[in-house]
């Protein structure tokens, strides 16, 4: 695909989680638009995907009410649910009516009879999108080719398009949540299962063979969970292959997906060494076992992405912070290796004491002693001026600026990097889609075509600017005495009403208006004059 950005007008107007639909979405009432076809879009205009699905991707089929006892549960605290269908038009009311009802439950549907409770109507939106087989697998589909333009320019802005979002939300739905429960509990299988072999090994006898070994009740069960370990982890390398022959190396490597690949090599070899006997008492076999006590850790990780109350994902911030800080980082690092070298110089003649006897040691001494070093080393050396003068200085710029300067930066760049949260959980989301899509057999897509992969993908929204809600900063405003107490609480109620209605009136107004300025400047090629576009349009 090509390079273009989307234009900076509309990639403001893309910056939160659920998009301003209505400012995007073409009405059914003025003409349904083509259906877009992604083939047909890559090979025509390849620079335009973009700007066509975040233009002409969604279309609005209506608007009617539902309880919201029944909305909130169906909804579950998402804005969107989405339903697959051969049709691009439907009876959407009605279809979503039975949709919603399913999703709440038949319990919330006795108690929503039963009547009792504050029990309002909220206003749902219907829309469909308007890219065909937008749901198809891997390449086929709508997010393969994205995930690929997001490796490119790292755009989070992709997938706040309605579309991107509706077709994430239906196959997160459809499967690729189940899918991906099942596969934490299989590498749970593989975590606890190392775990329990590595608390057995620890007073294993290393002088048995695999025989004698397998005779004793430890060992038998030593070698059984590390059996079990291997077996559990084989269905990832599965998923690995997979999505590497669907990505290539350039766009597989990644820091999960070495991560991964460190494991795998691990596991396999402690499991070589500690079956064939070789290699049981020496500190190679302690380090890979350490190691991977870690490493299997940080993996579980990467299935806290993908859900809102565990989403933040500790080595993914590790490493956007460490980027975004390398500069600095990079100078702290010579400084400090300028005052070892300065340290090892001063105490050349007192060899004895071993933090400075070479510059190795030097460093690792004010890297573990960043708030200042030993004044009573300082003093007994054979230039306690010059070393203590040295330390003083080692302590103000170091422990005192220097440290709490980085943190300063650190905290800033944490900040940078953890904006647009929702982005980055739909990005994860896509990514697991992605990859279990890559490794399910043919045979499995097959069977769940209709179920996966519908034609149209149709959309309900809760818009959140019309749910009744508490403006918690105007309860305590001061309250104007305007006359008559009654007067004022009766007609009070209904003015604000009306000027809620009005107010929701002009901002949809203005969203149409601003979307159709939009089409005009991508048409004309944004050179025309805004009075021109308010005069045409």
């Amino acid at each position: 695909m090509g390079s273009h950005q989307i234009p900076p007008e509309l990639d403001l107007l893309l910056q939160e989680e659920h998009a301003p639909w209505e400012a995007i979405a073409g009405d059914v009432e003025s003409g349904l638009p083509p259906e877009i076809h992604l083939k047909t879009l890559l090979a025509i205009h390849p620079d335009d995907i973009l700007r066509t699905l975040a233009s002409q991707g969604v279309t609005k089929l209506g608007e009617f009410k539902i309880k919201s006892s029944i909305a909130f549960p169906a909804f579950k605290g998402s804005s969107i649910i989405t339903v697959g269908s051969p049709h691009r038009i439907i009876d959407h009311e009605r279809i979503w009516r039975q949709e919603v009802s399913h999703r709440a439950g038949p319990e919330i549907i006795k108690a929503q009879q039963a009547g009792g409770g504050w029990n309002d109507d909220i206003l749902v939106e219907a829309f469909v999108i308007n890219v065909a087989e937008a749901a198809d697998p891997d390449k086929d589909g709508l997010l393969q080719p994205l995930l690929r333009r997001w490796q490119l320019d790292g755009n989070l802005s992709v997938f706040s398009i309605p579309a991107v979002q509706a077709t994430i939300a239906y196959k997160w739905h459809a499967f690729a949540r189940k899918l991906l429960l099942w596969e934490l509990s299989i590498f749970l299988v593989w975590l606890i299962s190392f775990y329990l072999f590595t608390f057995l090994f620890q007073d294993e006898d290393l002088t048995l063979s695999l025989t004698g070994l397998l005779a004793t009740p430890r060992g038998a069960f030593s070698v059984g969970f590390e059996v079990l370990a291997l077996l559990a982890m084989a269905p990832f390398i599965v998923l690995e292959q997979g999505t590497l022959a669907a990505y290539g190396v350039a766009g597989w490597l990644s820091v999960w997906n070495s991560l991964d690949i460190a494991t795998y090599a691990i596991q396999i070899s402690l499991s070589v060494m500690h079956l064939s006997r070789i290699g049981l008492g020496s500190s190679t076999l302690s380090l890979l076992l350490a190691l991977q006590c870690i490493f299997l850790m940080f993996r579980l990780q990467y299935f806290s992405r993908t859900f809102k109350s565990t989403r933040f994902s500790f080595l993914d911030a590790i490493r956007d912070v460490l980027v975004e800080i390398k500069y600095f980082f990079a100078l702290l690092l010579i400084i400090m290796l300028g005052f070892a070298s300065a340290f090892a110089i001063l105490f050349r003649n007192d060899q004895e004491v071993n933090h400075f006897d070479t510059l190795p040691h030097a460093f690792l001494k004010i890297y573990s002693s960043q708030s200042g070093l030993d004044y009573t080393e300082m003093l007994s050396s054979s230039v306690p001026l010059p070393a203590t003068l040295l330390n003083v200085a080692y302590a103000f710029i170091m422990g005192m600026v220097l440290v709490n300067l980085l943190v300063g930066i650190m905290s800033n760049a944490l900040n940078r990097v953890t904006q647009h949260e929702a982005l980055k959980l739909l990005l994860h989301k896509a990514q697991v889609i992605d990859e279990l899509e890559a490794t399910l057999p043919r045979w499995l897509e097959d069977r769940y075509e209709a179920e996966w992969y519908p034609r149209h993908i149709h959309v309900l929204r809760i818009d959140p600017d019309r749910i009744d809600r508490v403006d918690l900063d105007a309860l305590w405003a001061p309250q104007q005495n305007t006359g008559d107490a009654g007067k004022s609480e009766s007609s009070g109620w209904g003015n604000e009403q009306h000027v809620v209605a009005r107010l929701d009136e002009i901002q949809a107004a203005l969203m149409q208006l601003t979307a159709q300025m939009q089409k005009h400047q991508l048409i004309t090629g944004g050179h025309s004059s805004t009075a021109n576009c308010l005069n045409e349009i």
